[in-house]
């Protein structure tokens, strides 16, 4: 009976996972109407959706953390889908590196003539580097940013 429970609990929270990526995908759709992401861009988007989701939806859930802990597992669960080559520690540290990050970025969305240079640089130019730099392609960035600021506003409706 205990194993069956296990199993049961389990197979939700892969259900769970699963229709969670896909929500995070038709997301990403979002994004990609400015330009197509690669594989590794996806991931980059796929950990960026996972901390808005976070930040909006989850914060006020008393199973938060719980629930982070179990997105980080399909996260790295999910990682050679994306054709990231990283090891599982490695992969554990660019997440958290990226949820320092986008806390740092989410701060400066809202200040005037700010353009998400930094976030394009990595869902493009050099998707899971661990050193993002801000992006200096004026007219693709502002192409990025109107469909980023799409994309961000998914998440807090």
């Amino acid at each position: 009976m205990i194993m069956f429970n296990l199993f049961r609990k389990q197979s939700e929270f892969n259900s769970q996972m699963v229709d969670l990526t896909q929500k995070f995908l038709s997301k990403i759709e979002i994004i990609e109407q400015y330009k197509p992401l690669s594989k590794k861009g996806k991931y980059e988007a796929l950990i960026c959706c996972s901390f808005l989701e976070m930040t909006f939806r989850l914060n006020r859930d008393a199973y938060a953390k719980e629930y982070w802990n179990k997105l980080i597992n399909h996260l790295l669960n999910i990682r050679k889908e994306y054709k990231v080559s990283l090891s599982k520690n490695k992969t554990i540290d660019l997440i958290n590196s990226r949820m320092a990050f986008y806390t740092d970025e989410l701060g400066k969305l809202g200040r005037d003539g700010y353009i998400n240079g930094n976030i394009h640089h990595l869902m493009y130019e050099k998707p899971l580097t661990f050193k993002p730099k801000n992006s200096d392609n004026l007219l693709e960035l502002i192409n990025f940013n109107l469909c980023f600021s799409e994309f961000f506003k998914s998440f807090t409706v």
